[in-house]
Parts: C-alpha cells; structure tokens; sequence
C-alpha cells in the first residue's frame, strides 16, 4: 500500500488515502482527483488539515460513500 494526495475539487477537499495505486482511487473514487505531488501553494497547514482527513475515521469513510460516481 502507498498513500496518495487526493482533491475533492469542487469543495476543495484536501485528503490523503491508501491504495495499491493511483489508479485504484480514480476507479474507486472517480470524483477525487489524486496528484503527484502537492500543489505550489501548499503549506505546512494544509498538510496538518490534509492528514487529518483520516480515511479509517467514520465521518471520512460516509464522505468518501457519498462521492458522485463512486463504485
């Protein structure tokens, strides 16, 4: 397993997940965008706020179901 940085675009939702792959998140969660690396604007806050998105926490996993398109 790795972790990934993933976006939730329209309500600028920063989270990291864990996955085999990138490819595993956009099929599970096609409405996440997962990047490389953070964007040029990151701060250390926003990694702190990131991390704290913790997908084993139940608000996040009802988050995550909730997503459009999700499989």
């Amino acid at each position: 397993m790795a972790e990934f940085l993933a976006c939730y675009e329209p309500g600028g939702v920063w989270l990291y997940l864990e996955a085999a792959s990138k490819s595993d998140i956009a099929d599970k969660y096609p409405a996440l965008m997962v990047v490389d690396a953070p964007p040029p604007w990151w701060t250390p806050d926003f990694e702190v706020k990131a991390r704290k998105k913790n997908e084993r926490d139940p608000f996040w996993q009802e988050w995550l179901k909730a997503l459009p398109g999700r499989s």
